[in-house]
């Protein structure tokens, strides 16, 4: 095998490497980690990886040789979208959810529309959001803000309902309907209790619960979880 300049691991054969215009030879894995780090920086220009310096760039030829056909889509919308920011064309508009981007000759025009075919969202120009007429920016963001809200206490409301079978390696989520406080997980079968969510062992059995017999008119003894509750 061929020794990678970065990693110096020597397992690849030749046509499995990568090279720079000066002849510098790296392991695609290699290539692909250096390449994916610098587009998250928004560093377009994947420079050699040698360690002497060599500041040469990879061809595009090279780069679709060892970056995913996804990755380097995106590294294509980049530098298109870091050309257009280097215009520095007057009125240019961008599409908060893509990189399309057009000029609005319309003061007066609320909305921004993509004409991109994969996107099509129409989204406020003043907060970005999507459409949100006739309601104000204000008014969305109230909205949103309540909605995140509601959104929230059900979340807590859902918590509070739900138990986990406290069996180790089991803890399937269960929520009681009605009936009563002693339940068996449907997955292991694992008796528990509703109230303080404890396993209920089979030599306990309803001994755990307080008002078994309450129904036949002994008193409950409330130091003890209640069978059935409301």
């Amino acid at each position: 095998g061929i020794e990678c300049g970065c990693c110096f691991d020597d397992a690849a054969p030749f046509g499995q490497m990568v090279q720079c215009p000066e002849g510098h030879l790296f392991c695609k894995s290699c290539a692909k980690r250096a390449a994916e780090e610098q587009i998250g920086m928004r560093k377009v220009n994947l420079r050699c990886m040698d360690g002497d310096g060599c500041l040469a760039l990879f061809s595009d030829f090279e780069i679709q040789r060892f970056l995913p056909s996804k990755t380097y889509k995106l590294l294509q919308r980049l530098r298109q979208d870091i050309d257009v920011e280097r215009a520095g064309i007057e009125g240019l508009e961008g599409c908060p959810s893509c990189s399309y981007a057009c000029v609005i000759d319309n003061l007066a025009e609320k909305l921004f529309r993509c004409e991109n075919a994969r996107c099509g969202k129409v989204s406020c120009r003043a907060c970005k959001r999507d459409d949100h007429l006739p309601q104000s920016c204000e008014e969305a963001e109230d909205e949103e803000i309540r909605t995140r809200a509601q959104h929230r206490v059900e979340e807590v409301l859902s918590e509070t309902l739900m138990r986990r079978c406290p069996k180790p390696g089991c803890q399937t989520p269960i929520i009681k309907s009605d009936g009563c406080n002693k339940m068996a997980c449907p997955r292991c079968n694992q008796s528990m209790c509703y109230v303080c969510r404890q396993s209920v062992p089979h030599k306990i059995g309803y001994s755990h619960f307080s008002n078994v017999h309450e129904r036949m008119g002994e008193r409950s003894d409330g130091s003890k979880c209640p069978l059935w509750d409301n």
